[in-house]
């Protein structure tokens, strides 16, 4: 026996259907973008975790030079997409952008570090940055 369907039976069909497909794309959706904030923070972590590890290496290597050793390096205005600030405040290395902060120990250092060109030197006394000359003895 061939049950024949109505024509409104169809269209409800229809409608059922299509809100099954639009619930799983909804849902699809959401797990992309969550996995896309996900890898940003990610992207975001790294990229501070690797300009704290570079602004450490300066000041370490400098610790470690003999007195007369100078460098001038450059900090970028931002780590790929992200604004970020450094503090240093004592032995403690700072770098945090609006999401995340990235803490690493250092050597302690007299001056200030900004973006953009630094200077690092060693003196007999003491490590000094962005000091604008400095002073051999």
């Amino acid at each position: 026996m061939h049950i024949k369907k109505r024509g409104g039976q169809v269209a409800i069909e229809f409608i059922f259907l299509i809100a099954i497909a639009f619930s799983i794309s909804i849902i699809f959706t959401y797990a992309l973008v969550d996995q896309a904030i996900e890898l940003n923070d990610e992207k975001e972590f790294v990229a501070v975790q690797d300009i704290s590890f570079k602004i450490q290496n300066e000041i370490k290597i400098a610790s470690e030079a003999e007195s007369g050793y100078a460098r001038n390096f450059e900090l970028p205005e931002t780590i790929q997409t992200f604004e970020y600030n450094i503090s240093i405040i004592n032995t403690i290395l700072l770098v945090t952008t609006k999401n995340k902060q990235y803490v690493r120990i250092v050597p302690q250092i007299e001056g200030n570090m900004k973006k953009g060109w630094n200077r690092i030197c060693r003196t007999d006394s003491a490590i000094l940055l962005e000091t604008g000359s400095c002073v051999y003895s």
